[in-house]
């Protein structure tokens, strides 16, 4: 069985934990990373067998060996990322969050409909077990009728240790970190009606 070879998309932290773990996933192989930093890019694919660097998102798209990529570059540049791979038809694990504004997320879902390529936002807090099991009893009415929710997501944070929480056009601790309160919220709770 030949693996499928993921594009990384990014050489920060959050890609490299990803291509860490895929290292244990059977089936799935790190195919390459992409930076604006070649030479960094070259340093890291070197720790995993046949990976590359690429220089430019064209050049990982158009590589027929990658089969999917993972996009973990800067915030403000993961929506027309992702529309990218999915316009050249390759399935998209977006790092979260997905967008910055409305229009850009109703693009990106419209773009996966359209190619008919799987698109999906990486935000684990649904897959936990205890918070899967909590959404599975709260659907079954299992909790009551959940009326209300609160959430709170903290540890020590600077400019140097989180950027994303720091880089307001990239929407800064609201869209990096509070965006896991809002999809608890929503799993649990259904729709946002009003705000």
């Amino acid at each position: 069985m030949t693996a499928l070879r993921i594009g990384i998309i990014g050489t920060g932290f959050m890609a490299q934990t990803m291509a860490a773990a895929i290292g244990h996933v059977g089936g799935l192989a790190v195919g390459g990373f992409l930076s604006r930093d070649w030479q960094r890019a070259g340093t890291i694919a070197a720790g995993y067998t046949g990976a590359k660097a690429y220089a430019a998102l064209e050049a990982m798209l158009a590589d027929p060996a990658i089969g999917a990529v993972y996009v973990a570059n800067e915030t403000a540049a993961h929506a027309e990322t992702a529309i990218a791979a999915l316009t050249a038809g390759k399935p998209v694990l977006c790092e979260k969050p997905c967008a910055i504004t409305a229009d850009q997320a109703a693009r990106i879902a419209e773009t996966a409909s359209d190619s008919g390529t799987l698109f999906m936002e990486a935000i684990a807090t649904p897959f936990l077990p205890a918070v899967a099991m909590a959404i599975r009893e709260a659907a079954s009415g299992g909790l009551g009728t959940p009326r209300h929710l609160t959430a709170s997501f903290g540890y020590k944070a600077s400019a140097a240790s989180h950027p994303g929480c720091y880089a307001p056009v990239g929407g800064g601790v609201l869209l990096d970190r509070a965006v896991y309160a809002v999809a608890l919220a929503r799993l649990v709770m259904g729709p946002v009606d009003r705000v």
